[in-house]
């Protein structure tokens, strides 16, 4: 059964990002998933929310040990709001920019017991 998520009582900021105009749509990587723990597996479920807050995007995934999981799903190139989730409700979020190219893909860090939601990945 996949967790109930609870919404974080976030204040969004504006965030500017590049005009969508020249890529409309995403050829790469959605979200990565890193799981840092050495011996741990986690579950861990990724969200992703339009403008108007509807999900448009939700997958639960298990990441091995010391391992990286690539999403790859066909979105708009845009501002998404990122949720993660692990199953004993470790919850965290934030808004990315969703597009073509490693500073346009929504990372999720996994370890310690910690999830971690960033724009990008370097």
């Amino acid at each position: 059964m996949a967790p109930e998520f609870r919404r974080q009582n976030r204040t969004r900021e504006a965030v500017t990002f590049p005009s969508t105009a020249e890529q409309p749509a995403v050829s790469d990587e959605s979200v990565v998933v890193r799981n840092y723990d050495s011996a741990d597996a986690h579950e861990v479920t990724v969200r992703l929310l339009d403008a108007d807050d509807e999900v448009v995007f939700s997958q639960t995934n298990v990441v091995p040990p010391q391992a990286v999981v690539s999403i790859f799903e066909p979105l708009d190139r845009g501002v998404y709001c990122v949720e993660a989730q692990l199953t004993d409700a470790e919850l965290d979020s934030a808004e990315c920019l969703v597009g073509s190219g490693p500073d346009e893909t929504a990372l999720v860090e996994l370890g310690n017991g910690i999830v971690s939601v960033v724009d990008g990945i370097l």
